[in-house]
């Protein structure tokens, strides 16, 4: 075999090293935590029971942290990568592409990112990783049905009428 080849292949192995070892993992078990904190941090998830099926993720993170989404699926008990089908610009015989819900945070450091929720509880992790390092944030946020929005909506309380209720009226 010729020198070269064998150079050439030495540099390949030694180049993608890194990726392979470093890559996020297809699922992470329910008690999975990182190796670090503070790579992104979200700073909406107190809010966490919504009407909207589109939530957005607000947050800052470390410039060139790759996040990946992961969600819980009750029948393996363990958290699996998010997977997005595209079939935008495909012509019919064409197959969807399907690929993981994840992001590089950029220079700006800001993190603007929309998850779709199902109806009830949804569970997430975001799983943040730069170079050997990773971090680990767990996410639930319950949707509600707009069923319950219209109640609380048409909620009306007539407050004079309650206080005359309780308070005897004096002549």
């Amino acid at each position: 075999m010729p020198k070269w080849i064998l150079g050439f292949i030495i540099t390949m192995v030694i180049l993608l090293i890194p990726v392979i070892t470093f890559g996020a993992p297809d699922q992470l078990e329910v008690d999975a935590s990182g190796t670090v904190t503070g790579l992104i941090n979200i700073s909406n998830l107190e809010q966490d029971i919504t009407f909207e099926q589109d939530y957005v993720l607000r947050g800052s993170g470390k410039q060139s942290v790759q996040v990946t989404v992961y969600v819980y699926h009750e029948e393996t008990q363990a958290y699996k990568q998010l997977m997005i089908i595209n079939t935008e610009y495909l012509e019919q015989e064409e197959e969807p592409l399907i690929y993981p819900r994840q992001w590089k945070v950029g220079a700006s450091g800001l993190i603007m990112q929309t998850i779709q929720l199902q109806e009830g509880k949804n569970r997430f992790k975001l799983y943040a990783q730069k170079d050997q390092d990773y971090e680990i944030i767990d996410i639930e946020i319950t949707l509600l049905k707009r069923d319950w929005l219209q109640a609380i909506k048409d909620l009306n309380i007539n407050i004079q009428q309650q206080i005359n209720r309780f308070l005897p009226m004096s002549n």
